[in-house]
């Protein structure tokens, strides 16, 4: 399986009931696969926003383990709030 961010996006909408259910509100690529510039070993990236009262370990820790299986390859999840001042523009 070649990742691309057209073939991750896709994963994601066939999977969109799957990803709910850890109260994700939204789930937004951002990094290398956003912008087509992954190399052999990236990580992807998601902002991940989540309904009020989720987000916590249990959601974090099952939404990035189904990502990590879904996609087999490593993920990172970063909630709005910790995205760094100067990234906000290209990710926000």
């Amino acid at each position: 399986m070649v990742l691309t961010k057209d073939f991750i996006l896709k994963k994601l909408k066939e999977n969109k009931e799957e990803v709910r259910v850890f109260g994700v509100k939204k789930l937004v690529l951002f990094g290398s696969y956003a912008y087509g510039e992954q190399k052999r070993g990236s990580d992807i990236d998601f902002l991940v926003e989540y309904r009020r009262g989720r987000g916590l370990f249990r959601d974090s820790s099952g939404l990035m383990n189904f990502l990590n299986d879904l996609f087999d390859c490593d993920v990172d999840l970063v909630k709005p709030k910790y995205v760094r001042k100067e990234l906000r523009p290209y990710i926000l």
